[in-house]
């Protein structure tokens, strides 16, 4: 008896080596497919280049911060950051080592981009197989990575609005390929370096902390059998205490980097350091923000939960009836299968051209459920724990990065990396889960698989044609040499435009010291290499909850020139800047003592009906 199990359980380690070893194995048809991968990527870097950032939100902190820091600045002290310091200090250092511009720091995304790019393949091709892997990753670069679906850009890899994103998007994979090295053989190395990635977390984002929590936690779990029969040879205490140090590094270090060159205390120190969770506290006053309730789909509540249900029970059932047909058919009746098969493949065309794809995120939630579902009821029995423990730990990290539009998830503003994962994960599963869940045949997943492939590309040709429209649309040009970008013409929209005419009339300007622009558009700083005389640089509601200390230092160092500009600001609850204190009037009021209008450009900047730009230079007389 004892030899039969032995011989059972031989039998058993050596097809699971077969498998893994066939599964290594690189094909022509896989070489193949990563040359489709590389032609996609081109392709859409062609149709989007230097078009990816928005002139006014958001973009223009990821350049004016790392140039100040370049420059001597202390973030923090000198300029307020609203995340950690990782990010900020990175993008200083390539400007540092490259030179100031725009296009430096996208050539560097881009390299992180195909780190990344090719992490989404390893993960999917050890979890899903070749094909799987192949389809995942040609939606995460067709849909996710360089597309623009609304009016403000920055929702790329290449420029995002926060760099942290990127930073974090990068970690995040790493951390999933490193634990489940570390389930297949744990090693006091790999814990450490799991540790340490964690750790790097800690100074990016909060979701980013959520997520790499998640799935560390998860991998524990997943560990804990493991814990009690082998605590001997694993020793657990060693590993977790070198986990434990490890990702008190990265924290420890930034603390007496600040402690030192910021002339912090050590508990500010300690506080600036780990921004990316205590900024929670820092900016409580953004919970009560209109559009951070939007984002996370508090407003109407009721009514997105039902449309997650119906948008992901319907997607799911769908192609969970067709891999139950094509089952049933190629059974009983194979003569069927392939008339059925083009019929269904009729049906997918003809639903696919009509659903709003802009909307598919809705489904991600049930799918993820579903997945969750598949991974332990049935599909464990047909998998080794390698393939199961991967699937686990990218699903909990695409979990955690969903969360932060849980009741509203969307593939636009934000989704390139809050909802990217989700949807890769949605649409292996179809591909691969749901036809393996009803054991179909190599002809019964042809014929299953053939109405999927035409529903996505018939998906993935309708965003693309929506994306490519914008950015066919965005032909101005604003800057110079590395820093040129190309906004939308001003038929369209005319803020790029208006930036642009007041940047080319102050880089004919005599020498000036220092800008100003209101609401929002540090852009132009950047642009113009002047520093703004205030920490804050973005005069958004909840930046404004200090205005006593921001009146004090443009008052000690009055600007030279300030722009009013147009932003509409109505997602934040202003209909007009300067109505109230809480919205800037003390600022206005300022301009107005101490300002002599120079140009104006447009309608009145101030009017969200409206678009134009004000000059003002200061009028030392009135000081």
């Amino acid at each position: 008896m004892k030899k039969s199990k032995k011989r059972k359980a031989s039998h058993s380690e050596a097809a699971r080596l077969i498998a893994l070893r066939n599964n290594n194995r690189i094909s022509s048809l896989e070489l193949i497919g990563w040359g489709i991968l590389a032609l996609a990527v081109i392709a859409a870097l062609t149709v989007s280049w230097r078009k990816w950032p928005d002139p006014i939100v958001d973009f223009g902190k990821e350049l004016y911060l790392p140039w100040q820091i370049t420059q001597g600045a202390v973030i923090y002290r000198d300029v307020e950051v609203f995340y950690g310091p990782l990010s900020q200090y990175f993008n200083a250092l390539v400007f540092t080592l490259l030179g100031a511009g725009i296009m430096h720091i996208v050539a560097v995304n881009l390299v992180l981009y195909l780190g990344i790019l090719s992490l989404v393949y390893y993960i999917l091709r050890s979890g899903w197989g070749q094909g799987a892997a192949f389809v995942g990753s040609m939606f995460f670069v067709t849909v996710f990575s360089f597309n623009q679906f609304v009016g403000i850009g920055n929702y790329t890899f290449a420029a995002p609005y926060a760099h942290e994103t990127t930073h974090g998007y990068l970690i995040i994979l790493l951390l999933v390929v490193t634990w489940a090295a570390w389930l297949r053989l744990p090693r006091i190395p790999l814990a450490g370096l799991a540790g340490l990635l964690w750790g790097l977390c800690l100074l990016l984002k909060i979701e980013f902390i959520f997520t790499a929590s998640l799935v560390s936690l998860g991998a524990i779990l997943l560990a804990w059998p493991l814990f009690f029969r082998e605590m001997n040879k694993i020793r657990p205490a060693a590993q977790v205490g070198t986990f434990i140090m490890a990702a008190i590094c990265p924290s420890a270090i930034a603390t007496i980097a600040l402690f030192c060159t910021g002339r912090f205390s050590f508990g500010d120190a300690l506080y600036y350091a780990n921004s990316g969770a205590t900024s929670l506290i820092t900016y409580s006053g953004i919970v009560t923000d209109p559009a951070q309730a939007s984002f996370l789909g508090f407003t109407n509540f009721g009514a997105n939960l039902m449309i997650l249900a119906l948008f992901g029970s319907i997607s799911l059932s769908s192609f969970a009836l067709i891999a139950w047909i094509c089952g049933r058919i190629c059974s009983s009746r194979p003569n069927l299968l392939w008339p059925a098969c083009f019929g269904i493949s009729a049906l997918s065309l003809f639903v696919s051209s009509r659903i709003p794809w802009l909307e598919i995120a809705k489904s991600f939630p049930v799918w993820l459920l579903a997945t969750a579902v598949m991974i332990w009821c049935r599909i464990p029995s047909a998998q080794p724990a390698e393939t199961r423990s991967i699937r686990f730990l990218l699903l909990l990290a695409s979990s955690g990065l969903i969360a932060r539009m849980a009741f509203n998830p969307r593939i636009y503003h934000c989704g390139y990396y809050q909802a990217s994962l989700a949807g890769i994960i949605a649409v292996t599963a179809a591909w691969k889960m749901i036809p393996d869940y009803f054991n179909l045949t190599r002809s019964a997943r042809t014929a299953y698989l053939l109405p999927l492939s035409i529903f996505l590309a018939v998906g993935v040709w309708q965003l693309q044609t929506f994306s490519i429209g914008i950015y066919s649309k965005k032909n101005q040009p604003l800057g110079t040499g590395a820093d040129q970008t190309f906004g939308f013409d001003a038929s369209v929209e005319p803020s790029t435009a208006l930036l642009e005419g007041v940047r080319k009339t102050l880089a004919a300007a005599p020498e000036f010291q220092s800008l100003l622009v209101i609401p929002e558009g540090v852009t132009l700083n950047y642009l113009l290499r002047k520093k703004t005389p205030s920490y804050v640089y973005t005069f958004l509601p909840f930046w404004l909850r200090s205005p006593d200390r921001i009146l004090a230092e443009i008052n000690t160092s009055p600007p030279d020139y300030v722009l009013i500009i147009s932003r509409d600001l109505r997602e934040h609850g202003v209909l007009r800047f300067g109505d109230s204190p809480e919205h800037g009037s003390q600022l206005l009021s300022w301009i107005d003592w101490n300002c002599s209008q120079v140009q104006q450009v447009g309608g009145d900047p101030l009017d969200v009906t409206q678009r134009g730009a004000i000059l003002f230079h200061r009028n030392p007389t009135k000081q």
